[in-house]
C-alpha cells in the first residue's frame, strides 16, 4: 500500500484570449510525511489548453500537459486531452473527456517492465453546482476507464486492465473579493472493478486559493494530499 502522500502546487494561468489559455504550473513538490520514507521530490507541469465554445452551451477544449519527477531530472509522463462539456442548465453541466496518457515506468514505480507505457483513459462527468451568497458548492460525480496497451487483462500486482474508477468530489469555494476565491474539496476514489475490494481505495483532499492579477492573468495554489486506504 502507498504511503500517504502531499502535494503542493502553484499553478499560473495565463489566458491569451478567449478561446486559448496556457497553463503552467511552475513547480511540485512531493512530500512523504507521516512515518513514510523520508524523501523529497521536485517536479514540473507545463502545459497548454485550448478552449473552443460552440453556441452558448458547448465548449471543446484540447490539453497537451508534460511532467517531470525525481528533482527534474526524470520525466513522468505526456498527455494529450480532448474534452467536450454541455451546459445542461445554469447549475449543472456534463462532460466527456479522452486522455492519450505516455506513462515513464521506472525501477523506482516497482514496475516490471520500465520504459514507457502508452495508456488510454476516458471518462464521463456530471457537475451540479449551488451558490450561496458568497459561497459556490459542487459536487461532481466522474466515471473513468482507464487501458493500458501491451498488459493483459487480469489483475496483477494492483494492476488491473481496464481499471475503471468512480470519483466524487466535494468542493466549497468562497469568494472573498475579486481577487481572492480560497476553496476546499474532497474526492474519494472508488474501483468499480477490482474483484478483491471495491472499497474506496484514496482520498484526496485539497485546500487553496485562487488569486486573479489582472482581467488576463490567474494564479493558482494549492496543498493537495492523497491518503490511500
Amino acid at each position: 500500500r502507498p504511503p500517504p502522500r502531499s502535494t503542493l502546487f502553484p499553478y499560473t494561468t495565463l489566458f491569451r484570449s478567449v478561446n486559448l489559455s496556457a497553463v503552467l504550473a511552475l513547480v511540485s513538490l512531493l512530500i512523504f510525511p507521516l512515518g513514510a520514507k523520508a524523501q523529497q521530490d521536485l517536479g514540473s507541469i507545463v502545459g497548454a489548453e485550448f478552449n473552443k465554445s460552440i453556441g452558448k452551451k458547448i465548449n471543446l477544449s484540447i490539453q497537451e500537459e508534460w511532467r517531470t519527477r525525481e528533482n527534474f531530472g526524470s520525466p513522468e509522463r505526456f498527455t494529450t486531452t480532448v474534452g467536450l462539456d454541455y451546459k445542461l442548465n445554469t447549475s449543472i453541466t456534463a462532460g466527456a473527456a479522452y486522455d492519450r496518457v505516455n506513462f515513464h515506468r521506472t525501477g523506482n514505480d516497482n514496475a516490471t517492465n520500465t520504459g514507457w507505457e502508452k495508456r488510454d483513459r476516458w471518462g464521463v462527468y456530471l457537475d451540479g453546482h449551488i451558490q450561496r451568497d458568497k459561497w459556490l458548492f459542487s459536487l461532481r460525480e466522474t466515471y473513468q476507464q482507464t487501458y493500458i496497451d501491451g498488459v493483459v487483462t487480469r489483475v496483477t500486482r494492483n494492476r488491473i486492465n481496464p481499471q475503471r474508477i468512480l470519483r466524487s468530489r466535494l468542493e466549497a469555494d468562497y469568494s472573498m473579493d475579486k481577487k481572492w476565491q480560497p476553496f476546499v474539496s474532497v474526492e474519494a476514489f472508488n474501483p468499480l472493478n477490482n474483484p478483491s475490494n471495491n472499497d474506496t481505495e484514496k482520498l484526496r483532499i485539497q485546500l487553496g486559493t485562487n488569486l486573479r492579477l489582472s482581467k488576463h492573468s490567474n494564479v493558482k495554489i494549492y496543498y493537495r494530499y492523497d491518503a490511500f486506504l
